[in-house]
């Protein structure tokens, strides 16, 4: 299955909608994380990180910024969804993990820019592009299902 990204009309959403669509690949790809309790408990968190700031909730009493995505990225003690992801050592979960942290990392970037905050590193390379490479490594999931896709994500595909 390929499906190509319209970056070209994707771009021209407000970023929480951009965020949003992605999202649900996130959420799509969670059930090859079972078995991994940690992970699968990280996952979790980071999608329910990244879905608040879509919706502009807040957690203890403030807005999510772009450092709260860089933390559950990977924090300050080498915790977080990276730490899931070993190149040297590929694992069937790799797929999702990259899925879930391609999605807050890409919520990172949209939330720095429209904080109007210096992009980190790393963090400055994510465009809509890396949009793409998230859709992907979906698709590389065994529990993506194409049919899922919503219509107003489907329209933004070639």
């Amino acid at each position: 299955m390929r499906m190509k990204l319209n970056i070209e009309k994707f771009s021209r959403l407000p970023a929480r909608e951009r965020v949003n669509l992605v999202l649900v690949m996130a959420r799509m790809v969670l059930s090859d994380l079972e078995g991994d309790q940690a992970g699968e408990y990280l996952a979790n968190l980071a999608i329910n990180l990244v879905s608040v700031w879509v919706n502009e909730g807040m957690i203890d009493g403030r807005l999510v910024t772009g450092e709260d995505f860089l933390d559950v990225l990977q924090d300050e003690n080498d915790h977080g969804l990276l730490v899931f992801v070993d190149s040297g050592n590929p694992k069937s979960t790799d797929h999702a993990f990259n899925v879930v942290g391609g999605v807050v990392s890409y919520a990172a970037w949209c939330a720095f820019l429209e904080s109007g905050d210096v992009l980190p590193e790393g963090i400055e390379e994510v465009t809509d592009v890396f949009v793409q490479w998230i859709i992907d490594e979906a698709i590389s999931c065994n529990s993506f299902d194409g049919e899922m896709v919503s219509d107003e994500f489907r329209d933004l595909l070639f």
